[in-house]
């Protein structure tokens, strides 16, 4: 109670300071404070009988001089309860402090592009207004400036504004769509770190279930999603940090982290009980403390290899996690009661939860701290697939392909790359056990790819029907060399279920060596030599006829009598 008394006092105390050092002129029921020296107008408080449609005129006619309206000014027409529709003239360049809050039943208002900056609670509780359309001339709109607006469906926030404060939407519990420009620079004023983006978006945005968020956005600030109703997320790869509780409480389903964040924070996604789904990229190192404490929709969870600590509560209260797979080789350092009630503590009666690992270290995690408690800990290996020789098995399908590999005993990990019209726009990382631990894009197309994993075997969905893809499957050890790599090609099936094939994918070779049984395949100064000498032509995975020279670095196809040949150039 006592901010809002202060807030009405520096009202009070403002139009005061303002009334008593300009004179004032009523026209047409609007209260104006005319500034001579400057031969402007601002419209003050005191307009609380006005009613109906309010049209601002763009000047005004005192003591014989003709006066522009400049600005709204602070409180002007809070609670003018019986206004409908307010039109604002290309004159106006601010709407400040309170100016429409408690207009309750507005429905409609024009703001000129001529206005900078809206100011805090400018439009609070006018709960009836649907929407809103800010100018690109604004570049900024203060703390609480949309609060308990809870009419507005959706609304765009202008490129030109630098710095969205934590509670600018507040208690909008209808806000389905918002989309933020992309040259926000700051997030929450109370920062006071401009170089810092903490957010698109705003802190607290309920009911919002579709958000865009540009790609100079850098992080993702405190709460800046609490209790907001998205089912869905994707972190675009400049993120680099996602701060504390940043999606406490939201109604998200399923979410994508992107590849530049290191560390999930302190209650990131705490008491989100309808997510179901989550890949923790191979980039985090760390898992803080009840990251997804009361995430009761998890029924499964994969750590990273790349992790080395997990905080305490961590994954407290998943009450639903029957299976928990950590592709480190060394057991990362897990803090007090991170998998409590994960069904290893024997004073809670909860279904019990199996830990996989992978194989050479099982010993090592019954024996680390709290790792120890869990009820089975398994290897990693799959007994159920049929492995491949020396060779990656493609059966592609309409929009997917599942993938065999072999296992190598001297591989540290694996990488695929997907290829579509020569260029490389997916790898994926696997572990010595076969297991997913990363995906990475290498484009800034879109593309919806997901793989359903069993350890050596794998399904890519999201491909495009009647497509010609390439991959190049590698072996690599501990130094990320290259010990063996494969090359094919395989084109996904039409929508009758017709066609598809796959070539290449024999054999492994050292890097750039021809990987089928034509062995007179060379590559010398970025071009492909057949028996020596140049082709007239390569063909690529789309199908296209490429000149044989200076080629960029990928996989390409050649044939040679008559069978086509993949080969890698560097």
């Amino acid at each position: 109670m006592k901010k809002v008394i202060l807030f009405f006092l520096t009202l009070f105390v403002a139009s005061s300071v303002w009334a008593d050092e300009h004179p004032s002129i009523r026209v047409d029921g609007i209260l104006y404070y005319v500034n001579t020296g400057n031969n402007t107008v601002n419209v003050g408080s005191g307009n609380q009988d006005l009613q109906g449609d309010v049209v601002v005129p763009a000047t005004i006619r005192y003591d014989g001089q003709t006066y522009k309206v400049a600005s709204i000014g602070a409180g002007a027409f809070m609670e003018c309860t019986n206004i409908s529709s307010v039109t604002i003239p290309n004159s106006v360049t601010s709407i400040e402090n309170a100016t429409f809050e408690g207009c309750t039943r507005l429905i409609s208002i024009t703001i000129p592009n001529s206005v900078t900056s809206i100011g805090s609670s400018a439009f609070e509780d006018c709960k009836n207004l649907p929407s809103i359309t800010i100018p690109n001339s604004v570049t900024s709109i203060g703390e609480r400036a949309f609060e308990g607006c809870t009419g507005l469906t959706s609304i765009t926030i202008p490129n030109n504004v630098t710095s969205i404060d934590a509670s600018v939407f507040y208690g909008c519990t209808n806000l389905t769509s918002i989309k933020v420009g992309s040259g926000n620079t700051k997030y929450d004023s109370r920062d006071n770190c401009n170089a810092i983006i903490e957010t698109a978006t705003n802190t607290i945005i309920r009911g919002c279930k579709n958000t865009e968020i540009p790609n100079s956005v850098t992080s993702i600030g405190e709460y800046a999603f609490r209790e907001s109703g998205l089912y869905s997320f994707t972190i675009p790869n400049s993120v680099t940090s996602i701060e504390e509780y940043a999606f406490q409480k939201s109604g998200l389903t399923s979410i994508t982290i992107s590849n530049s964040v290191t560390e999930i924070k302190k209650g990131v996604f705490h008491d989100c009980p309808s997510l179901t789904s989550i890949t923790i990229p191979n980039s985090v190192t760390s898992i803080g403390e009840s990251a997804f404490n009361g995430c009761t929709g998890l029924t499964s969870i994969t750590i990273p290899s790349s992790v080395t600590s997990i905080g305490g509560n961590a994954f407290m209260r998943c009450t639903n996690i029957r299976q928990v797979t950590c592709l480190a080789t060394i057991p990362p350092k897990i803090y007090d009661r991170a998998f409590f009630t994960l069904g290893f503590y024997e004073q809670i009666d909860y279904e019990p939860c199996t830990l996989l690992v992978p194989c050479e270290s099982v010993e090592d995690y019954k024996k680390a701290y709290d790792w120890d408690r869990f009820n089975s800990i398994e290897c990693l290996e799959s007994e159920t697939v049929e492995l491949t020789k020396d060779e990656v098995k493609v059966e592609p399908e309409r929009s997917e392909a599942v993938f065999t590999m072999p296992q190598n005993e001297s591989a540290n990990s694996y990488t695929l790359t997907i290829q579509n019209n020569g260029v490389t726009f997916c790898t994926l990382t696997f572990n010595a056990q076969g297991q997913l631990s990363n995906i990475d894009f290498s484009t800034t197309k879109s593309y919806e790819l997901k793989a359903s994993v069993s350890a050596y075997q794998f399904t890519v969905t999201g491909l495009s029907e009647a497509t010609d893809y390439g991959y190049s499957f590698k072996v690599l050890n501990a130094s990320k060399a290259v010990l063996k790599e494969y090359v094919g090609s395989f084109t996904t099936k039409n929508a009758d279920g017709t066609g598809g094939s796959t070539s290449g994918g024999g054999e492994g070779t050292l890097a750039v060596d021809a990987v089928s049984n034509a062995t007179a395949v060379t590559i010398v100064n970025g071009q492909i030599l057949v028996n020596g000498e140049a082709p007239a032509f390569v063909v690529t995975v789309s199908g296209k006829k490429t000149a044989n020279a200076n080629l960029k670095a990928g996989v390409y196809f050649v044939v040679v009598d008559g069978n086509t040949v993949g080969v890698s150039v560097r």
